[in-house]
């Protein structure tokens, strides 16, 4: 059975970092916007998370091929809950160095998730590897999401709501902190040597993907990286309920996860799964522009969410069994990369279009995303068909 050969502590470390990142995400717009905070300057301030993370993700795929995947991931897990801490003082100084960790840690952490999660396992169990280590991670989001109503739950006992969200934010450094001597223990198959040196020949394999990602990432940025300022400011919204929808999507998004194998055997492979689930996803952004029922957007925001990222682990599976062992940190950098490196200018931009109009940003993205998904597909059809005959 190919899933009995997943590392239990890389599921264990991946469900704890999941829940730091949920906590903080069900919490941060409202606990920012309380403060006074602006669209423009949270996108500004998510921005600059971004072009940390980006500087991080290319450190971590060194440090990935050099000194292991596992002490990277580490080393992530334990910067991450200072940019926490940092986030719940709530002056302007320490929030804007909070973004600045949180973004380091994020960066370092999840790029090094991604080469573990391949050299855990031998390359025939890796879409096992990659579908339960995310799965694990998003249902941990999903808890950690649902703790939006905490700062609500504590109010009523007489806490400022303020209070709240900071003792939140500070608490779910904890569980950055227990994932790190988790991360550790997770076995890594073929170390690599220390005088290995970063090459991008063999690389070129991963174009496709690395051009689909730029756009992706940049309408992620865009529109979905501040989606949660568009419900907090079109429907008022507080954490309870931004900490229900996003705890009610990774919920549903991680035990789908688990199913991820055996279905994209059932459907030719994992990038046709991964072409037919994202492509499903694109109306329902412009559905969302639509309504103005918060009941509805939510709906609707949930099943767009988990058709766009269910499919992700099998595609990185995909990615990373087409380079060799010991090159897979710098693949893995260079594909996060791609991702992360629109995030800065889009994100601000986001913040600058919610501005002007609140459902704008959401319709750009989703042009963005059906030239990124078919051009992908395109490119890859000769691979898709090598993929389907070794299935």
């Amino acid at each position: 059975m190919r899933g009995s050969a997943v590392s239990g502590r890389l599921v264990l470390a991946t469900f704890f970092s999941g829940f730091s990142h949920g906590l903080l995400w069900a919490v941060l717009a409202p606990y920012l916007r309380g403060l006074g905070v602006s669209a423009s300057l949270y996108g500004g301030l998510r921005g600059l998370s971004a072009a940390t993370a980006i500087l991080a993700t290319i450190l971590a795929g060194l440090l990935s091929d050099r000194l292991g995947a596992r002490r990277t991931m580490s080393l992530g897990l334990l910067l991450y809950p200072v940019g926490m801490a940092l986030l719940s003082q709530g002056s302007l100084t320490a929030v804007t160095l909070g973004f600045v960790f949180t973004g380091a840690g994020m960066g370092l952490s999840s790029t090094a998730m991604t080469v573990l999660a391949s050299r855990s396992v031998r390359d025939e169990a890796l879409d096992y590897s990659f579908s339960y280590s995310w799965g694990s991670s998003v249902v941990g989001g999903a808890l950690g999401s649902f703790s939006g109503w905490v700062p609500w739950i504590l109010g009523a006992m007489g806490w400022e709501i303020a209070s709240g969200y900071r003792l939140v934010i500070a608490s779910g450094a904890l569980a950055s902190l227990i994932a790190s001597p988790i991360a550790l223990g997770v076995p890594e198959r073929s170390p690599p040597s220390s005088r290995h040196i970063p090459r991008l020949r063999g690389l070129g394999v991963l174009r496709p993907a690395i051009a689909s990602s730029i756009l992706i990432g940049f309408g992620a940025a865009l529109a979905i990286h501040n989606i949660d300022y568009y419900f907090t400011a079109k429907y008022g919204l507080t954490s309870r309920e931004l900490g229900s929808i996003f705890g009610l999507q990774q919920l549903l998004l991680g035990a789908s996860m688990f199913a991820l194998p055996r279905l994209s055997r059932r459907v030719g492979g994992a990038l046709n799964l991964y072409t037919v689930l994202t492509l499903s996803s694109v109306p329902l952004l412009v559905a969302m522009t639509l309504t103005g029922s918060y009941l509805t957007a939510s709906a609707i925001y949930l099943a767009r969410s988990v058709l766009m990222n269910l499919s992700n682990p099998l595609f990185q599976a995909f990615a990373m069994r087409l380079v060799p062992s010991e090159m897979r940190g710098t693949a893995a950098s260079l594909l996060r990369i791609s991702w992360e490196a629109p995030l800065p200018p889009g994100r601000a931009l986001g913040g600058y279009l919610l501005e002007l109009d609140l459902e704008l940003p959401l319709r750009i993205t989703a042009a963005l995303y059906t030239v990124a998904i078919t051009g992908m597909w395109a490119a890859y059809r000769r691979v898709l068909r090598v993929e389907r005959r070794s299935l």
